[in-house]
């Protein structure tokens, strides 16, 4: 946790440090810089991570490929018994 939270705060000052001397260099296209990584990430999430809402953790293990003795999800009434 400790190495993440240093990596976030070492990222924000680079990007607070050098975005004055970058907007002033390329204008507009300094927020493409922004814009553009924030869109690839977006999208990563969004196609590559399954859906996990409103589903027990059998289902987000069965999701992740682990053996799961009962289905919640998709459970007839027989299984939900």
């Amino acid at each position: 946790m400790a190495i993440g939270m240093v990596g976030l705060y070492v990222g924000s000052i680079i990007l607070l440090v050098a975005g004055l001397i970058a907007l002033d260099q390329i204008t507009w296209k300094f927020f493409l810089v922004l814009i553009i990584p924030t869109a690839l990430h977006w999208l990563n999430v969004f196609f590559l991570f399954p859906e996990t809402k409103q589903r027990s953790l059998e289902d987000i293990n069965a999701a992740f490929g682990e053996k799961v003795a009962v289905h919640y999800y998709h459970a007839t009434e027989e299984e939900e018994a």
